[in-house]
């Protein structure tokens, strides 16, 4: 006894190992956030962007840098040699009547030496270069910020789409187990009925074909389950083993109208992403019109150092204050093309604005008519299975009774599939354009 409780435990010990994680949509979404690689790159593209923005803040402190420098040299830097005559005049007493002396004389100087300075420069007029260089660099950050929005709307989206691929998949297959289950029952009705002689043969053989058929079906949709729920566990950080889900869609499941959903896309365009960018990329065209100004106005700064050099065996230190204007003189020539094409681009950033803010009207209209589409097609569907499914009652009543061929029990059986197959594609098809209109118009 004890040993058959051994081996029990280890089944179940296997059977729980070997069991898939079963995730609701919101688990998804959150582990999606968490650990896609899209969400993690834009995370460190924000953090990047923060950066560029502190660094640019460090051009209003001064510039401060100190150097040094030592050398020594195989000869002297100066050499002299003085070889000549001297004529003096006549000195009364001493040489009255004045000479010729000769001197022959070398000398040589600065064979090592040391040099170093300390410099700060303070910049106190930059053509507006370091004001708008942080506004430049603020703009990056908010539009870093933008961009992961957007990453975090795409992956919900791609999460949405894989997990009601994967919902109607497993729907699907639910429906095949039923027919097979249904053709399972048929056959021994016909199998009795050929072996009474009531029936003809081929009745069995159109029977076990469309099992075949359902059969087969039934692996391909194993198939495309295992497929998908791979992905999309790689997609949600959950490594490459197949998941399990929780949703599961049968005909009894409604939705809300989307009435409640709707909102005027005049009054929903400020608050979408791709509005903001669309401002931002002005904003950006604007400062760098003004950077382009200021790289052709004069630059001051001052500044303040302390020097030192021992060249000549005699140390020497000395500390000065200075101020520096720069005039960019030749550069006024490609300057005022510069200028001219960077007011020429604060137009195209102001026309993308126009124009794209309309297309992104047009964008939210056409999710707004896609997922009415879709809740009319719910409804459609729903109609088609009440439809079938009194459809197939009836054929089987007629069968038994012999009023009609097999085929036409047959094809009852195949509309009874297609009427729950487009239910089920109907309504995951709905989840995802709800979340594609909602995310159009600036929602989650």
């Amino acid at each position: 006894m004890k040993r058959y409780i051994m081996i029990l435990l280890s089944l179940l010990i296997v059977m729980t190992a070997g069991a898939e994680d079963v995730l609701t949509l919101d688990q998804c979404k959150e582990l999606a956030l968490q650990n896609n690689v899209a969400i993690r790159n834009a995370s460190l593209q924000s953090g990047i962007a923060k950066a560029m923005r502190q660094e640019a803040f460090t051009k209003y402190f001064p510039n401060v840098s100190a150097t040094g420098a030592a050398f020594t040299t195989n000869n002297s830097v100066v050499k002299y040699k003085f070889d000549d005559n001297i004529q003096l005049p006549a000195i009364p007493d001493i040489l009255p009547e004045g000479g010729a002396f000769p001197i022959n004389l070398d000398f040589s100087l600065i064979k090592k030496g040391v040099m170093a300075d300390v410099n700060l420069v303070q910049p106190v007029f930059m053509g507006g270069l370091i004001v708008n260089g942080n506004k430049l660099a603020e703009i990056g950050e908010v539009v870093a910020e933008l961009q992961s929005r957007q990453s975090e709307d795409q992956v919900i989206l791609t999460v949405e789409q894989y997990y009601w691929q994967l919902a109607s998949l497993k729907s699907k297959r639910k429906t095949v187990d039923d027919l097979i289950a249904m053709l399972d029952t048929l056959e021994r009705q016909v199998t009795v009925a050929v072996n009474a002689g009531v029936t003809l043969r081929n009745d069995l053989l159109e029977v076990q074909l469309r099992r075949n058929e359902m059969l087969t079906g039934r692996v391909e949709l194993d198939n495309g389950i295992t497929i998908v729920s791979t992905i999309l566990a790689q997609y949600i950080g959950k490594g490459i083993e197949p998941i399990g889900i929780s949703a599961d869609i049968t005909p009894a499941m409604t939705v809300n109208k989307p009435d409640t959903l709707f909102v005027l896309p005049s009054d929903a365009l400020y608050s979408t992403t791709d509005y903001g960018l669309l401002q931002q990329n002005v904003e950006a065209s604007k400062i760098q019109e003004k950077m382009s100004l200021g790289a052709n106005l004069p630059k001051v700064a001052v500044g303040a150092g302390y020097f030192y050099h021992n060249i000549i065996d005699q140390g020497h230190g000395f500390g000065a204050i200075y101020a520096t204007v720069s005039i960019p003189i030749s550069d006024w020539w490609g300057g005022s093309h510069s200028m001219r094409q960077s007011k020429l681009k604060v137009e195209m950033a102001r026309n993308d604005l126009s124009n794209y803010s309309e297309l992104l009207q047009v964008k939210m209209s056409n999710a707004w008519n896609a997922l009415n589409t879709s809740y009319e097609k719910i409804g459609i569907a729903r109609q088609s299975i009440e439809q079938a499914n009194e459809n197939l009652k009836l054929n089987e009543n007629y069968y038994r009774a012999g009023t009609i061929a097999i085929t036409d029990l047959l094809k009852a059986q195949t509309l009874f599939q297609q009427s729950h197959n487009q239910f089920v594609d109907a309504y995951g098809d709905y989840q995802i354009k709800t979340i594609e209109y909602l995310q159009s118009t600036g929602r989650k």
